[in-house]
């Protein structure tokens, strides 16, 4: 019993703690987007800041799959741990 206490407790930091440095990366992201759009003034910055902006959403599109990813392996370590767990409890 004791084992899958603490399987269910490592899962649920690791999980918790990607979740928070997920959402710090993508808040420091957005943070330094509105940083770089009130620096806006002339055209041709403008049109710089939208050719960055198609970039960065890009990036960010890897970015969420690849962390959609591995929140998908995690849950699949959890599946084997917690039957590993019960199958030698």
């Amino acid at each position: 019993m004791q084992a899958l206490i603490d399987l269910n407790l490592r899962t649920a930091e690791e999980a918790t703690r990607f979740q928070i440095d997920r959402i710090t990366e993508y808040t420091d992201k957005a943070v330094e987007n509105f940083r770089k759009a009130t620096q806006i003034t002339t055209p041709e910055a403008l049109q710089a800041y939208w050719t960055d902006a198609v970039a960065d959403a890009e990036t960010t599109a890897k970015q969420i799959q690849d962390d959609i990813q591995s929140l998908v392996e995690m849950g699949q370590r959890y599946t084997q741990d917690l039957q590993a767990a019960i199958t030698n409890a």
